[in-house]
């Protein structure tokens, strides 16, 4: 057995799972974005510059990063986990203020953002304890 072969063994099951389900949502994020601005999909327009996309940009290179340092079993994976959790909190808590309580966990797409809410927690929670425990290096 090669190297790279018994290195993939050694990954945890859910090193494997939350990588590849932060990669998977912001390509399906990405995906839907596209498919909006170019009329694919029909949905209400919104005006929304680029400066004010940028935090949710931010989050998902962010996110992206996270996924491949904790594939790499990297240490760094928690910082870069902690700060999307952080950037998270701060978007949601903006949201929140301009469209109250009920529309973020209520709203539409409130599954999704749910989903998204509960990954990152998950997502923080695993890759502080795999660091303590040595998993990441």
């Amino acid at each position: 057995m090669s190297t790279t072969m018994a290195s993939v063994h050694k990954r945890p099951i859910l090193v494997w799972l939350i990588s590849l389900f932060g990669l998977l949502y912001i390509m399906w994020t990405v995906l839907a974005t596209i498919l909006a601005q170019t009329g694919a999909i029909d949905v209400e327009p919104l005006d929304v510059s680029l400066l004010e996309k940028l935090p949710t940009i931010i989050l998902a290179l962010l996110i992206v990063a996270a996924a491949v340092a904790l594939f790499s079993l990297r240490n760094v994976a928690r910082i870069l986990f902690l700060f999307a959790l952080g950037l998270n909190l701060i978007l949601t808590l903006i949201h929140i203020s301009q469209t109250g309580w009920f529309e973020e966990f209520w709203g539409g797409g409130s599954v999704y953002k749910l989903i998204w809410h509960a990954y990152f927690i998950a997502a923080s929670v695993y890759v502080w304890r795999s660091s303590k425990n040595g998993v990441l290096h």
